[in-house]
């Protein structure tokens, strides 16, 4: 089966109303496009951005890892104000990984600059020595024959193409369920840059589930005309569109 309870359960909390934002915002004693994230457990800088980045307007994602324990610090900042409400909602409190939960509040905009800069410099070496790590992992120079493989019953462009840029406007987001595990994020990858228009995937830690954005619907489609039931390396996908909004959804809404 691809739906569990854990599955169920976070695909739940991405996909309520968005008038939750507004109920958010008025709970608040301030609110701000600029958010705080802590981590009781280190987590790169990339992993942070890709989920974040889940939420359409993400300006920027600065991650550091204290010198002094094991906590990651972040501070996220989106275009609009409404993006950063519904990215707390959302996300604080969401178990990152195995009884670690993220820790989320908002940056009062008239907050000193001097501060935070002061703690990034603190931190850079960590924070570029954790980015080379990062980078090794999922760029390592030696992959195992069985790690590049790719055997499917889907029929599949025969090549792949050039990713869409990381900036370019998400016209589709897919919801990708993986059975019985989710494929290695280079498989993932090379299947979904076959159709075009692909900007990235992200695989939620600790969950058979993944987010794919696309830069363009007709290949979005595509995608989930061709995967949807079909293995991958032994993996069965479910492929379909998911409710979390789009960049053009979000200019429909009522600016805050």
């Amino acid at each position: 089966m691809f739906a569990s309870v854990r599955k169920d359960n976070f695909l739940e909390r991405l996909s309520e109303p968005a008038d939750l934002e507004r109920r958010d915002a008025k709970s608040q004693t301030f609110v701000s496009r600029r958010l705080s994230v802590e981590s009781h457990l280190p987590i790169a800088q990339t992993q942070l951005f890709h989920l974040f980045n889940l939420i359409p307007g993400l300006e920027s994602c600065e991650a550091h890892q204290s010198v002094y324990n094991n906590h990651s610090y972040a501070v996220v900042q989106y275009s609009r104000i409404a993006s950063a409400i519904y990215a707390k909602q959302k996300l604080h409190g969401f178990e990152f990984s195995f009884g670690n939960r993220l820790a989320i509040s908002f940056i009062e905009d008239g907050t000193d600059e001097t501060d935070l800069a002061r703690e990034r410099a603190k931190h850079l070496v960590t924070s570029q020595l954790l980015s080379k790590i990062e980078n090794s992992n999922l760029h390592p120079q030696h992959e195992s024959q069985s790690s590049c493989r790719l055997e499917t019953d889907a029929e599949l462009p025969l090549s792949k193409k050039m990713k869409a840029p990381p900036d370019s406007t998400v016209r589709e987001r897919l919801l990708i369920l993986f059975d019985p595990r989710p494929l290695p994020q280079n498989i993932l990858d090379n299947v979904l840059s076959r159709f075009g228009n692909f900007i990235s995937a992200y695989i939620i830690p600790g969950e058979n589930v993944a987010y794919a954005m696309f830069a363009d619907r007709a290949s979005a489609a595509d995608a989930i005309a061709t995967l949807h039931g079909k293995t991958v390396n032994e993996v069965k996908l479910k492929v379909s569109l998911t409710d979390l909004p789009t960049e053009d959804s979000h200019k429909r809404q009522r600016m805050f």
